[in-house]
């Protein structure tokens, strides 16, 4: 369906079924993704500039050298992704929004302001990643890493589950929720009575 060096503006897919494509060299720009599937396809060189994803699934999708420019996804199954793949040099920012973006490594990526709101974010590697300022609120981050990571002033209310090394970690100014909050204290190996 897409061709290399293919451009869409302004345009609408819906019910699109693309799983194990490859698709090279395509830019996006403000279209909007419905219900779709991308399962484990291969976008290569492709630019998605201020796109839409709602409902779709890009379980075990490969992004080598890709751009995703103020794209959402909202609804969206995104399992098994190494966004580590995309390209580099380009400051990205994700909005995910009551996505599963589980099994995912995100690991030294620069992504501040980003959103990753009431998601399920489940053994996702967060290692030596900038999100400061990042909306992590009401996400369930059971099994994440947050090693060498800079979530300043990111916002984890109502968040669940984040195991956060705080010996590792810059964090200035990030917001917390009580009780959630009493997990940073795991990494000090202290006791608590």
């Amino acid at each position: 369906m897409f061709k290399t060096n293919d451009y869409y503006e302004n345009e609408n897919f819906t019910g699109l079924a693309l799983d194990r494509e490859r698709i090279k060299g395509v830019d996006f720009q403000d279209c909007e993704f419905k219900n779709c599937s991308f399962m484990e396809t291969v976008f290569d060189a492709c630019s998605f500039d201020d796109c839409v994803f709602l409902n779709c699934n890009f379980s075990l999708m490969s992004v080598p050298q890709s751009l995703f420019i103020g794209s959402s996804f909202k609804h969206s199954k995104l399992v098994g992704i190494n966004w580590t793949k995309l390209k580099a040099s380009f400051q990205i920012k994700f909005d995910f929004y009551d996505c599963i973006i589980s099994n995912c490594s995100f690991m030294g990526l620069s992504f501040s302001e980003s959103k990753f709101v009431k998601c399920v974010a489940i053994e996702t590697n967060f290692s030596d990643v900038e999100m400061m300022g990042s909306d992590c609120s009401n996400t369930k981050f059971e099994g994440a890493l947050f090693v060498r990571a800079n979530i300043s002033g990111a916002d984890f209310r109502g968040a669940e589950g984040y195991s956060i090394d705080l010996e590792h970690i810059q964090m200035k100014k990030a917001i917390f929720s009580v009780p959630e909050a009493m997990r940073l204290l795991n990494s000090l190996d202290i006791v608590l009575e």
